[in-house]
């Protein structure tokens, strides 16, 4: 089993964050952006980056 930990410390942080503003009657909006696209910043594609093109190139293949 792979566990991918920068999802799992996201959710952990979000649900953190949402106690934290419940507790102190604070009002908190979050925003999930499901893909940020642009000029890379590393020489190599990370796994999100990964992800797109595989699911890109299915649907040219299609």
């Amino acid at each position: 089993m792979v566990v991918k930990w920068y999802p799992v410390s996201e959710t952990i942080a979000e649900k953190s964050a949402w106690e934290f503003a419940e507790k102190n009657g604070l009002d908190m909006v979050t925003i999930l952006p499901s893909t940020c696209l642009g000029r890379l910043l590393q020489p190599t594609l990370n796994a999100r980056c990964a992800v797109l093109q595989q699911l890109l190139q299915v649907s040219e293949n299609t």
